[in-house]
């Protein structure tokens, strides 16, 4: 019998080939591995910081400007799909636990503060996973929130209360420990609608500037 190495229906590929293959075989699966760890659904918490400016112009008063920095923790869900080796997409929600101080502002007599409560977003985010465990991102998302200006002490300002929309826009960098634990950074920039309210009353803004810590489970 002849050996296999004669016959042409078994041919034997040169070593340089047979190596270069099992190469790019090894490089093609440890590269999937890098986009395939971040996919899936994962559920965080956050600490953000926002930095908020509203300014309010009516008839009957020279116009307020509230510029307020606060603190609030946002709860945040987002589902990765993995498009390529690198590439991924998230859907994703927000909603902040708490309602926000946008500051406090005296016009002509009256001293007034504003809320921003019921705060929510839903969000696009495209990934690019570095390696096997760090990946940067950018965001877009359609924010909603609801604006209250209200009366402080015995000021006799008449309260405001309205829903305004905006997008925001940011970037971010997220980090696996492990499996399942992840930590991330991000900033993201968000411009609301303007609003004219009976009375000729006109907001502008908000206009919001956000940093956000979160930690987080990959499921």
């Amino acid at each position: 019998m002849e050996p296999i190495a004669d016959d042409p229906k078994f041919p034997i590929l040169p070593m340089k080939t047979f190596v270069s293959l099992c190469a790019l075989a090894l490089l093609t699966n440890s590269a999937f591995a890098q986009s395939s760890n971040f996919t899936g659904l994962s559920i965080g918490v956050g600490m953000a910081y926002s930095q908020t400016k509203v300014t309010e112009k009516d008839p009957g008063n020279s116009g307020y400007s509230w510029n307020n920095g606060d603190t609030l923790p946002q709860l945040n869900i987002t589902y990765n799909f993995a498009l390529s080796d690198r590439w991924l997409v998230g859907l994703g929600a927000s909603y902040n636990l708490n309602r926000q101080d946008a500051g406090t502002s005296r016009g002509a007599s009256d001293l007034v503060r504003t809320n921003l409560d019921d705060h929510s977003s839903v969000y696009l985010q495209p990934t690019f996973a570095l390696d096997d465990r760090s990946a940067i991102y950018a965001k877009v998302a359609y924010h909603s929130l609801r604006v209250e200006t209200v009366p402080v002490g015995s000021s006799n300002w008449n309260p405001d209360r309205f829903r305004t929309n905006g997008l925001g826009y940011g970037v971010g960098y997220t980090r696996l420990f492990g499996k399942h634990v992840f930590a991330q950074g991000e900033v993201q920039t968000v411009t609301y609608d303007n609003k004219l309210l009976p009375g000729n009353v006109r907001y502008t803004g908000p206009d919001e500037t956000i940093a956000l810590i979160t930690l987080g489970y990959k499921f």
